[in-house]
């Protein structure tokens, strides 16, 4: 009686294989039916991954580039040669031509600054070489002028004077100037010029001599001494007081 009994409350208890999922079933269908799908959880975002920095690579790179920059150096240097300090720029002259001087590199500074000092070396060059197109010039037409005063005899005094001559014309004071104006200046002697003609002075008046003598007359004309009194009474006056000049009665 007690095992049928305890057997009762394990049927009990315990249910058959099976309920659970019929139970189940009708209310997972209308839940499907509900939704009409099957209900899908969205998946989180991936974040994209940092790049992973090689250092090795980065450094390596930048090796590369100092190594080049170096090898550009010792070939500006080399043509460089001796460097001066006045073919030196200033700190303030590069950062005139980089505004960005303070951040570049040591080594790209050192590349720059070489470069600045080939480029003045460069217009350097190049102002010499004008200069010396310029005394070429010069120098050939010197000698088509010494040629022509020989050929016209026009400076003789400039034979056997070449030299000094030259020299005398390349002083800086002379620069632009005619050559017939040098060759003048360069052979002026004052010791052999001749004599300038004297200027007649004005005839002085005689003065009166002293005694009874008559006075010295003027030798003008009556139209001239009234002229005179007219022109100049100062002076008429005069040549009445000493009695050169007469007074009509």
């Amino acid at each position: 009686m007690e095992r049928h009994k305890k057997m009762e409350e394990e049927n009990i208890q315990t249910p058959e294989e099976g309920t659970e999922q019929e139970e189940l079933t009708p209310e997972k269908e209308t839940s499907e039916e509900a939704t009409g799908s099957e209900v899908i959880e969205p998946e989180p975002e991936k974040k994209p991954s940092e790049p992973v920095v090689d250092y090795k690579i980065k450094f390596g790179k930048s090796t590369a580039e100092n190594q080049i920059l170096n090898e550009r150096i010792k070939k500006l240097e080399s043509r460089l040669g001796l460097i001066t300090s006045d073919e030196t720029p200033t700190d303030t002259e590069m950062k005139e031509k980089y505004p960005y001087w303070d951040e570049m590199m040591d080594l790209e500074k050192k590349l720059a600054i070489n470069q600045a000092i080939l480029e003045r070396r460069v217009n350097k060059t190049s102002l010499s070489i004008l200069e010396m197109a310029e005394e070429k010039r010069w120098n050939e037409e010197f000698d088509r002028f010494l040629e022509k005063a020989e050929i016209l005899n026009q400076f003789p005094g400039l034979k056997g004077k070449e030299k000094d001559f030259r020299k005398y014309a390349k002083k800086p004071t002379h620069k632009g100037m005619d050559l017939e104006v040098i060759a003048k200046a360069f052979l002026y002697n004052p010791e052999k010029e001749p004599p300038k003609e004297k200027v007649p002075s004005k005839p002085v008046l005689e003065k009166g001599s002293g005694g009874g003598g008559q006075p010295p007359k003027t030798g003008m004309s009556p139209e001239e001494i009234k002229l005179l009194r007219v022109q100049d009474p100062k002076l008429y006056n005069l040549y009445v007081k000493q009695g050169k000049i007469k007074l009509e009665e």
